[in-house]
This record gives structure tokens, C-alpha cells and sequence, in this order.
């Protein structure tokens, strides 16, 4: 980005950085090259299936795209034959061997397990990118955040980002300037859950019971936004100088529970480094989007110019 002087289109690069970046934790980087082409081919016609409204009639994008899922399926099935050669393949930590683990251990079905690996494949790439254009958004827009970035990410950038010497205090803004960008985005608008015992709420003088077996549905967004002190308000500081309102239950933008991102924590791994890679530019926004913006909004182009600092 930094080497042309025209604005670059954020979501559309980060999305095909991030899906070459998810491959590698998804599946590990020994996937044979002849097959990772075809499933990557595979996988881009199947596409508008797993985005598509549920609609099954013959002309639609999902009826079409569906043709492709026996083929994906069957690739995956000779990776799992692959690994089952391999010695020591259930040690392995890519996403892939954790869920078949997962499915031997008899914790999912082998379609559960494929319906999963589909998911992380393509939920992983967009909303991770998605995040990070958020970023971008508002490192661009929020007085005095660049200076900020740049004097806890001036140092030498190797040292900086090794996984095992992250230096949580050194980074507090970074970090915090993050979980601010992703509280605001909110994650998933809707999310759905089955009430399994009877659980009583209070409200006031009332009393309400929702009976098991109940289908919930809530917004991580409005939860995330609405449910803090000035919580349309951009305050890296709430996570700062021993402030923890990420902790608190209402701060959950990848979800709650056992089916909460399995991503959560590379994501903000992810971002981190990706922070203290853009802290070396100033960051130049056309049509900004607002800072409360969600995922969704970044559908949307935003064109970024990164220039060399001023100072």
C-alpha cells in the first residue's frame, strides 16, 4: 500500500491476505500444492452457497453453488486419508486436526466436522478482514491515534511481535486501541441459542421464565454497544491503566459459550501485529466509515492512502 500513491481498496487486499494467512492455520503448510489448487478453485464456486439465502429452487445461487460440495468433500475426506499416515498427525495444532480430533473423540459427527471446517474456512477470511478495515478506519479518523500506535510500536518490529515476548504493558494503548475497534464492531448482528433448562429473569418488579427448549435469539452488537458507559464512544482508556471492562460479560463480540469464534485469539493476535505494522504511516481515509460501524458495514469500499509520517 505504502508504494503507491493512489488510495487502495482495504477490505479487498485484506481479505486475500487474511485467507492466505488462514490457510496455513487452518489446514498446516504441508497440504499438497496439487490439491490445496483445486479445493481453493472448489471452494470459490461453493461460495455464494455458503453466503446465499437459504432458497432452494433451481435457478438460485445456492442450488447452483451446492453441485460443488460433493467434490469439496471428497478432497477433504484424502486429507484426512493423508493424515492417517502421517505419524503423530493428532499432535498436530492446525484447526483442521483439532476438529477431526474433535470428531474421533466422538464430540462431533463426520458431517458436523465438515460443515466446521467450511465455516472456519470462509467466516475466518471475512470477518477477520473486516476487522482489520476497521481498524484501518479508525486509526485514520480518531485524533491523535497514529502518534499514539507509533511511539509503543517504534521499536525493532521482529522483537516486537514474536508471539512468546508479546509485552502486554509496553503495547496497552495497541491492545486496547484493538478491543475498542472490535467491542464497536460488534461481531455477529443476531445470534441463536437453545435454552436447555428453564431459567428465570428479573427485571424491575417482574418476573419472567424462559422454558427449555426455547429458541433465543440476541445481538452481540446492540449487547456490545448499548451496555457500557458511554458506549458509543471510542475509549481505548476503558481497557487501560487497570480498567477491565473487557471482562465483563457484556463484552463478548466473538460470541459466549462453547460456540463462541474458535478464531478469538489469532484474530486479535492478528490484529495486533497488523496495528504495529500500520503505526509506521499516517493513515489517510476517503469517506470514512462512523466508528461504531459493524462488520457488515465494510461491504462497502474504503479507500486508504498510507503515507510516509510528517514527523
Amino acid at each position: 500500500w505504502s508504494k503507491t500513491s493512489e488510495a487502495v481498496d482495504v477490505k479487498k487486499d485484506l481479505k486475500k491476505a487474511v485467507s492466505r494467512l488462514n490457510w496455513v492455520g487452518i489446514f498446516g503448510d504441508d497440504f499438497p500444492a496439487s490439491e490445496r489448487g483445486s479445493l481453493e478453485q472448489l471452494l470459490s464456486s461453493f461460495a455464494p452457497a455458503f453466503y446465499a439465502y437459504p432458497i432452494y429452487l433451481p435457478f438460485t445461487q445456492l442450488y447452483k453453488a451446492l453441485q460443488f460440495r460433493p467434490k469439496i468433500d471428497e478432497l477433504l475426506r484424502g486429507e484426512i486419508k493423508r493424515r492417517a499416515s502421517i505419524k503423530d498427525s493428532k499432535t498436530r495444532v492446525d484447526m483442521f486436526q483439532s476438529l477431526l480430533n474433535d470428531r474421533d473423540s466422538g464430540l462431533m459427527t463426520h458431517q458436523e466436522f465438515l460443515n466446521n471446517v467450511l465455516t472456519i474456512i470462509f467466516g475466518s477470511s471475512d470477518s477477520t478482514a473486516s476487522f482489520l478495515t476497521l481498524i484501518v478506519n479508525a486509526a485514520g479518523i480518531v485524533p491523535d491515534a497514529i502518534p499514539r500506535l507509533r511511539r509503543e510500536t517504534s521499536g525493532d518490529l521482529k522483537n516486537l511481535l514474536e508471539l512468546n515476548k508479546i509485552d502486554r504493558a509496553s503495547l496497552e494503548y495497541t491492545t486496547a486501541f484493538v478491543k475498542e475497534v472490535i467491542r464497536l464492531a460488534g461481531g455477529a448482528r443476531t445470534v441463536r441459542r437453545s435454552v436447555i433448562k428453564d431459567i428465570a429473569i428479573k427485571e424491575g418488579s417482574k418476573r419472567y421464565t424462559i422454558p427449555a427448549g426455547t429458541d433465543v435469539v440476541f445481538s452481540l452488537k446492540a449487547t456490545a454497544v448499548l451496555d457500557f458507559e458511554d458506549a458509543t464512544k471510542f475509549r481505548p482508556e476503558r481497557y487501560m491503566n487497570g480498567n477491565t471492562d473487557d471482562r465483563l460479560p457484556q463484552y463478548c463480540p466473538f460470541g459466549v459459550g462453547y460456540h463462541r469464534c474458535p478464531g478469538m485469539f489469532l484474530a486479535r493476535f492478528i490484529s495486533i501485529v497488523f496495528v504495529c505494522c500500520l503505526a509506521r504511516y499516517d493513515v489517510s481515509v476517503e469517506e470514512p466509515l462512523s466508528l461504531d460501524a459493524g462488520l457488515s458495514d465494510t461491504r462497502r469500499s474504503l479507500r486508504v492512502r498510507l503515507l510516509k509520517p510528517t514527523i
